[in-house]
Parts: structure tokens; sequence; C-alpha cells
């Protein structure tokens, strides 16, 4: 009895400490490099995956928030970029991690206009 609750013991703990990798997610679940913007404030920007300009300017933030989720993330930047405006299409470089509160946040190397 004892040899079976130490093999349960140590296959639970190698399966609860195993993990995804990038190639094994869903191929619908976001990466983060890419979006559009719905919301600029100093050095930070609202992206989220999937939007038009159309929604964007008909509708809140908190109603594009709403439709996006759970596909929005706050990106900080180090220097304000002011050629990027609500409503572009941005390529994104993340830097370090990705805090998964909603809207997720993350500090970027670099955000480029598409």
């Amino acid at each position: 009895m004892k040899y079976v609750m130490l093999v349960a013991t140590i296959f639970l703990c190698i399966t609860g400490c195993s993990t995804n990798s990038p190639n094994d997610r869903d191929p619908k679940v976001w990466d983060y490099r890419g979006g559009y913007v719905i919301a600029k404030e100093y050095h930070k920007y609202l992206v989220v995956r999937n939007t038009n300009s159309a929604e964007i300017k008909n509708k809140t933030v908190s109603q594009l928030l709403k439709e996006a989720q759970p596909d929005a993330i706050w990106i900080t930047v180090h220097t304000d970029n002011d050629s990027i405006h609500i409503g572009d299409k941005v390529s994104i470089s993340i830097d370090g991690g990705i805090d998964q509160s909603y809207p997720a946040q993350a500090s970027a190397k670099d955000i480029k206009k598409l």
C-alpha cells in the first residue's frame, strides 16, 4: 500500500509541475504579438486582438474590452511613439513576462505601426 501511495504522489508531483510549451497551445490562443490600439496613455497602449476601425470609433473602450475578452493587453514602452494612434494595427515585441490580469499587462521592447 505504501508503494502505491508513493507512486501516486510522485505521479501527481510530476504532472502538476509540467507546463505546455508555446507549440502545444491552442492556435486560437492569442500570442500578444500584434493587434489594434483601442486606447493610449502616456507610454502605454491598450491593444486588442481583433476589431476594426468602425468598432473603435463607434464603441467605448469598455464595450471593446468586453467583446475582446480575454484578448486585450496594456503594453508599456520606454519611449512614446507619436506615430501610433488609436485604431492602428501594431506589432509588439514583448520584453519579459506577461501579467495575466484582464486586460493583461506587459512591457515591450518595441511597438511598431503596421
